[in-house]
């Protein structure tokens, strides 16, 4: 049979500098070689990206919004777009993630999609003040292409049952499934 190697494919990972570099990288044919990305930000991490359905790539990287000791409601964040399949990247700062109530700190993580009706879903996980130290796993959305960020559902609340007391679940992914419905899988407590 033949193949189409002329598919780009982006790989990102992010991990604790304990654990190793944060590094994106980039076939260009079809996952038959793999290089750096180029570019004004050939350093960055892909955290979670989606292709919209404008044809323009978002990538938002899996990083702490953590800035100030004070529980927060709405946090600004660093957001990436791309017209070209990702060869190249424009960095926006006017990125915000707003809550229902004071947040310690959040980080979105894997797994973005985009609704029928154009909205953009993000998992991620964060503290709520008032959940003293347990992480809770939610799903976020934006209706204006990624820009502003509100708290659609709480996938697992802080305090549940978990094998590790006062962590809760984190690190959450989503997808939507064929049929319309979505699927969050998370793990629980530290690797």
């Amino acid at each position: 049979g033949s193949f189409d190697l002329s598919k780009q494919i982006l790989v990102g990972w992010d991990a604790p500098a304990t654990y190793g570099p944060k590094e994106s990288i980039i076939s260009t044919n079809s996952g038959g070689t793999y290089g750096a990305l180029g570019g004004t930000y050939a350093d960055l991490h892909l955290g979670s990206v989606i292709k919209r359905k404008d044809g323009t790539l978002l990538a938002i990287p899996f990083e702490v919004i953590d800035p100030s000791s004070s529980a927060l409601t709405s946090y600004a964040f660093e957001y990436y777009t791309s017209a070209n399949n990702g060869s190249t990247w424009t960095k926006s700062t006017n990125g915000l993630v707003t809550f229902p109530q004071g947040t310690w700190w959040m980080k979105f993580h894997r797994g973005m999609f985009q609704g029928g009706n154009g909205t953009l879903y993000a998992a991620g996980y964060g503290v709520y003040s008032a959940d003293g130290t347990d992480w809770r796993s939610m799903l976020f959305q934006s209706t204006d292409n990624g820009i502003n960020w509100t708290l659609h559902s709480t996938i697992n609340p802080a305090g549940a049952a978990v094998a590790e007391p006062n962590t809760g679940y984190s690190e959450v992914t989503v997808a939507m499934c064929a049929n319309g419905d979505m699927l969050a899988v998370y793990r629980e407590g530290h690797i």
